[in-house]
């Protein structure tokens, strides 16, 4: 309990050492100020600072924590907006790609159509040649038919 005693003395008379020693310094910056305001501004007539009344200091200190909360609200909705702006730059390249991707399919798909189309003129001129074929092929045997009948007439002859 001694020991605590002291030390709670110690540390009182520490403190205290330290407050005053504090006040002296504010004092003698005071002071210098004081000084060097005289010697630089003796022409000048000290301006008095005019009391406020308690409304105004509630008045300011309203403003002051208004003044903050517009700022942080400021601060939110310019977050916002760059949010937006990073949004609309995504959706603007989504939509190019989206674009490009229609652009394509139809492109494929005229080029399937004029594949088929392709396909199907190359049938019907295929089919053609055949059925041409055909037609040789019968009127050749015609004329085989008459060549051996002439033969025939000619060698009955």
């Amino acid at each position: 309990k001694k020991l605590n005693k002291r030390q709670k003395k110690l540390k009182k008379e520490k403190r205290n050492s330290k407050i005053l020693f504090k006040k002296e310094e504010k004092k003698n910056k005071q002071s210098n100020k004081n000084n060097d305001n005289e010697n630089n501004n003796s022409d000048i007539p000290k301006k008095r600072k005019r009391i406020q009344t308690p409304n105004e200091k509630k008045i300011k200190k309203r403003v002051k924590r208004a003044s903050k909360r517009l700022s942080k609200i400021i601060v939110s909705v310019e977050d916002i907006q760059n949010q937006l702006d990073e949004l609309n730059k995504k959706k603007d390249i989504i939509e190019k790609t989206l674009s490009d991707i229609n652009q394509e399919q139809k492109s494929s798909k005229d080029n399937q159509e004029k594949l088929n189309e392709n396909q199907q003129q190359q049938q019907k001129e295929e089919e053609e040649e055949e059925e041409k074929k055909k037609k040789k092929a019968l009127e050749d045997e015609k004329k085989r038919e008459t060549l051996q009948k002439q033969k025939k007439l000619l060698i009955q002859k």
